[in-house]
């Protein structure tokens, strides 16, 4: 592609669709889907293959909290961050001791402004946008595959893996009526 050599490929582009799974807009979860799935796998094959010609390069993928948990009001969306985090581990490992990084960073929650769209006025208590793309790129640096920013995120994850499965999505669930006004 006009002859440019890629060393690093950044993937954040994402976009989520609020709602119960059966009320969403078939064209509209489409193209969530395509931009949140599609693109990143194609993106990332057309990059690496150039990157194992060259022999280095990183890859640094975006997924969320919601890729490791159900997501009711957020289905599809949870489900395409769960697509790009097992695509991301998977790569790393298949590309390990060939000179390319995989890296995918697990952000938490749902970034302020998607929530005040969603109508939210919550403010949530989050590493500022820098802090997590520093620890984004020092982990990418170091070879890690996952990378969850944030003491509160990882403790959050960690109970989410000791509670049993059936319980995850009405806590979500309630967790994100309160945080969301439905209009």
């Amino acid at each position: 592609m006009r002859g440019l050599s890629v060393d690093i490929l950044i993937q954040t582009a994402a976009t989520a669709l609020f709602g119960d799974f059966v009320d969403l807009d078939d064209m509209a979860e489409e193209a969530m889907l395509q931009l949140n799935m599609l693109s990143v796998a194609q993106l990332c094959r057309y990059y690496v293959r150039d990157m194992l010609d060259s022999g280095k390069g990183h890859v640094l993928l975006v997924s969320g909290m919601s890729a490791f948990q159900p997501t009711p009001s957020l289905s599809s969306f949870a489900a395409s961050k769960a697509f790009v985090q097992s695509l991301g581990e998977s790569m790393a490992y298949e590309l390990k001791g060939q000179g390319i990084t995989v890296t995918v960073l697990a952000t938490g929650g749902l970034p302020g402004e998607v929530l005040r769209e969603l109508g939210s006025t919550e403010r949530r208590a989050r590493l500022p946008p820098q802090g997590v793309v520093r620890m984004a790129l020092q982990g990418m640096e170091k070879g890690l595959s996952v990378v969850i920013p944030g003491k509160v995120d990882r403790a959050g994850l960690l109970a989410n893996r000791l509670v049993p499965r059936r319980l995850v999505p009405p806590m979500i669930h309630r967790l994100l009526k309160s945080s969301v006004t439905r209009h």
